[in-house]
């Protein structure tokens, strides 16, 4: 009877050692690469930091593509124009209305 239980103990142990790690959700690995190159406005403007550049094309403005706070999922992304002081820190962000290009990445 010890025997067994003891089999049982081993075979139990090796099972557990044996199981693949856990690996992140195909939608967790796709958030991560599009938070990679479009951070949400909030973190833009709290530490400005943008990872791409995009451009608006109903004002040929430069902006930054930033992760939107829509209902949709995947969240839209979207091209936003930095604007600043006169001491050139950023003092918000005016939305590209309509198409934009990625100009980088």
């Amino acid at each position: 009877m010890k025997r067994i239980a003891k089999s049982i103990g081993l075979i139990t142990v090796c099972l557990c050692v044996m199981q693949a790690p856990v690996s992140a959700t195909d939608k967790a690995t796709f958030d991560k690469a599009v938070a990679r190159v479009a951070p949400d406005g909030e973190t833009l403007f709290a530490r400005f930091k943008p990872k791409s550049l995009c451009l608006c094309k109903s004002t040929l403005a430069p902006g930054v593509l930033a992760l939107g706070h829509g209902v949709m999922s995947p969240p839209d992304i979207n091209c936003l124009i930095p604007q600043f002081n006169a001491d050139g820190s950023i003092s918000g962000f005016a939305g590209c209305t309509g198409d934009f290009l990625v100009l980088g990445h």
